[in-house]
Protein backbone atom coordinates (compact mmCIF):
# COMPACT_ATOMS: atom_id res chain seq x y z
CA UNK A 1 0.00 0.00 0.00
CA UNK A 2 1.46 3.53 -0.76
CA UNK A 3 2.29 5.58 2.20
CA UNK A 4 -0.44 8.23 1.00
CA UNK A 5 -2.99 5.76 1.22
CA UNK A 6 -1.84 3.93 4.72
CA UNK A 7 -1.97 7.04 6.29
CA UNK A 8 -5.68 8.31 4.79
CA UNK A 9 -6.68 4.42 6.06
CA UNK A 10 -5.34 5.16 9.21
CA UNK A 11 -7.45 8.12 9.76
CA UNK A 12 -10.33 6.33 8.94
CA UNK A 13 -9.54 3.83 10.87
CA UNK A 14 -9.32 6.11 14.12
CA UNK A 15 -12.48 8.18 12.77
CA UNK A 16 -14.07 4.88 13.29
CA UNK A 17 -12.86 4.57 16.70
CA UNK A 18 -14.67 7.58 17.42
CA UNK A 19 -17.68 6.68 16.71
CA UNK A 20 -20.04 5.59 19.24
CA UNK A 21 -21.21 1.78 19.48
CA UNK A 22 -24.57 2.20 17.34
CA UNK A 23 -22.75 4.86 14.71
CA UNK A 24 -20.04 1.82 14.52
CA UNK A 25 -22.29 -0.82 13.60
CA UNK A 26 -24.37 1.72 10.65
CA UNK A 27 -20.85 1.76 9.12
CA UNK A 28 -20.09 -1.76 9.49
CA UNK A 29 -23.51 -2.63 8.25
CA UNK A 30 -23.13 -0.27 5.43
CA UNK A 31 -19.53 -1.89 4.32
CA UNK A 32 -21.08 -4.88 4.73
CA UNK A 33 -23.55 -4.39 2.30
CA UNK A 34 -21.24 -2.65 -0.36
CA UNK A 35 -18.54 -5.69 -0.05
CA UNK A 36 -21.49 -8.16 -1.29
CA UNK A 37 -23.30 -6.16 -3.94
CA UNK A 38 -22.80 -6.10 -7.67
CA UNK A 39 -21.53 -3.56 -8.85
CA UNK A 40 -24.56 -2.33 -10.45
CA UNK A 41 -25.70 -2.16 -6.94
CA UNK A 42 -22.57 -0.72 -5.51
CA UNK A 43 -23.15 2.25 -8.06
CA UNK A 44 -26.53 2.58 -6.17
CA UNK A 45 -25.26 2.69 -3.44
CA UNK A 46 -22.20 5.26 -3.97
CA UNK A 47 -24.76 7.46 -5.78
CA UNK A 48 -27.28 7.27 -2.19
CA UNK A 49 -24.25 8.03 0.08
CA UNK A 50 -22.95 11.14 -2.60
CA UNK A 51 -26.66 12.68 -2.15
CA UNK A 52 -27.06 11.59 1.70
CA UNK A 53 -23.58 13.54 1.90
CA UNK A 54 -24.76 16.27 0.14
CA UNK A 55 -27.88 16.62 2.11
CA UNK A 56 -26.41 16.43 5.26
CA UNK A 57 -23.40 19.24 4.70
CA UNK A 58 -26.76 21.52 3.76
CA UNK A 59 -28.05 21.00 7.17
CA UNK A 60 -24.81 20.85 9.01
CA UNK A 61 -24.46 23.99 11.34
CA UNK A 62 -21.56 26.31 9.91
Amino acid sequence: MKEANEAKTTQLLLGFCHLSKAEQNHFVDGLNRFLFVSPDKRRQLIERWTHAGKVGAKKAPR
